[in-house]
């Protein structure tokens, strides 16, 4: 006769037996993998923003418009700025490091950052982080007017092997006076 105790262990040696086996059947999504380089626009003008990213736009409405008064303070220095943002894949870590450049005349801001990443299905990604912004004195630009940490959130997926599709929420709460503290981006990367 079997013992209550031989049937326990039988018993738990069968359900790991089965839990080990169902693992390998059940697909866990494994996010985006891979770098890439991209360029972004900011919320305030996706129309002028989308026309430049697709060719047809103006060289100097790449990522803004001209300032209305009304957005004057806050925008009016960042007409003509080019916008990009970098994410560099951390292979077996669910971090990413990242990072973004706002390009005028010069090098307006840079902003080097980590992410931690959380696979939602095989080609995307929801990630959250933070960085640390760079401003050139006196420039307004989407990652802020002053230097300090800039927490990030966002989402990237796949279109296709090369082509990533991306959207972030930042807040850079050094940022006072006129310019705004939270910006939304999105934009189109190239996969490498």
């Amino acid at each position: 006769m079997i013992s209550v105790q031989r049937l326990w262990i039988g018993g738990l040696i069968g359900l790991g037996l089965l839990g080990w086996m169902a693992e390998g059947a059940i697909a866990r999504p494994r996010g985006m993998e891979g770098s890439y380089l991209g360029a972004t626009i900011d919320g305030r003008n996706v129309e002028d923003g989308v026309l430049t990213l697709l060719g047809v736009g103006s060289s100097q409405e790449w990522v803004y418009e001209q300032a209305t008064p009304d957005e004057e303070a806050d925008d009016a220095a960042s007409s003509g700025q080019r916008h990009f943002q970098t994410r560099i894949d951390v292979q077996e870590l669910p971090i990413s490091l990242r990072g973004a450049v706002v390009l005028g005349d010069e090098i307006e801001a840079v902003m080097p950052g980590v992410t931690y990443d959380l696979p939602v299905g095989n080609d995307a990604n929801v990630y959250a982080g933070a960085g640390y912004v760079i401003v050139r004195p006196g420039a307004q630009t989407v990652l802020g007017d002053r230097d300090g940490v800039v927490f990030t959130t966002g989402v990237e997926a796949s279109i296709n092997q090369r082509v990533i599709l991306y959207g972030n929420v930042r807040l850079h709460p050094t940022n006072v006076g006129e310019q705004d503290p939270i910006r939304f981006q999105f934009g189109l990367g190239h996969r490498f």
